[in-house]
């Protein structure tokens, strides 16, 4: 009985060892084609990134229109009417690696977004954009564009546009559009009636923040100064600041003086309206109309706010 076990025995071990034989060369086969599939797949979708404008006209410029103080502009512009230049670095969140720049340039073309050139084999993480725009010759940047002066010389400087964001480059999260924003108001300060004999003003601004930091906001308030002389046959005097914001709200602090004569005077040939307090913000107007009433050489003191003039007095904005 035993030796007729034998060979049945032999035989099961034979087709045990054919089917693990079997089993071996499909696994083999199997990870060879996947192998070749995964040679075939596409490469992971590009990191895409584009800047767009986002204040293209102050929030209250449609007053500021409507009043002929400021011109409300065309919402459909090509990018470079709004910001002329550029300047930006896309770097890893992680190490800081720059993994894309551009040096401050002109914005050529009528798209009305600019694209960022950025590595196809751009591993997938967290990117950091900084982005400056709109800065002219008077670009006053640290070496790693971390941040700006805005009254460079203690001038108004330039209408200057920034923008900061962190991408979160993944599957099916590859496309990012981040908008450049201004980083200024403009004071607006018009006089009605004045006597022809006065053709110069000068005005001073206090508390006006002169630094912007990439990371940290709006830093160092200073104090700035204007001046300007005036052709008389003009129907209106309005003189125009482009400011960064108030240190805090209320806080700047607007004093005027007009001047007989072309220049600034000697003596008391000037008159002055009483200083006033004013919040200076980003991308907002603030219209000051000073009427002088020649009767009792005074001025009536107005601010434009929600589309209605309002009586302002000294210290009165807080």
């Amino acid at each position: 009985m035993a030796d007729d076990e034998q060979p049945e025995r032999r035989r099961k071990m034979m087709e045990r060892k054919h089917l693990h034989g079997i089993t071996l060369l499909g696994g083999l086969a199997m990870a060879l084609l996947c192998g070749c599939i995964r040679d075939e797949l596409e490469p992971c979708p590009p990191l895409r990134l584009s800047l767009e404008v986002a204040d293209k006209n102050y929030v209250n410029s449609a007053a500021a229109a409507r009043l002929g103080y400021e011109e409300e502009r065309p919402e459909d512009l090509p990018f470079r009417e709004y910001v002329s230049d550029l300047a930006y670095r896309v770097s890893d969140l992680e190490t800081g690696r720059v993994v894309a720049e551009r040096a401050l340039s002109p914005v050529e073309g009528d798209a009305g977004s600019v694209e960022v050139p950025l590595p196809a084999d751009l591993p997938y993480g967290s990117y950091v954009l900084t982005a400056w725009g709109n800065l002219g010759d008077t670009a006053a940047f640290d070496s790693d564009l971390a941040s700006l002066g805005l009254h460079p010389g203690g001038a108004e400087g330039s209408d200057a546009y920034f923008t900061r964001d962190t991408l979160v480059y993944a599957l099916d999260s590859e496309r990012f559009s981040c908008g450049m924003r201004r980083l200024k108001g403009k004071l607006i300060l018009a006089t009605e009636r004045m006597p022809e004999a006065y053709a110069f003003s000068e005005w001073k601004v206090s508390d006006i923040m002169s630094r912007f930091s990439a990371e940290g906001g709006y830093r160092e308030p200073t104090t700035l100064a204007f001046d300007r002389s005036w052709e008389r046959e003009e129907p209106a005097m309005v003189a125009k600041s482009l400011l960064a914001p108030s240190r805090k709200r209320g806080a700047s602090q607007v004093d005027l003086r007009y001047h007989v004569g072309d220049r600034p005077s000697e003596g008391g040939n000037w008159i002055a309206p009483e200083p006033v307090c004013v919040t200076m913000s980003r991308n907002e107007l603030t219209i000051l109309r000073y009427e002088y009433d020649p009767c009792c050489c005074r001025f009536k003191i107005f601010i434009l706010i929600n589309d209605n003039w309002e009586t302002l007095h000294i210290m009165d904005v807080e």
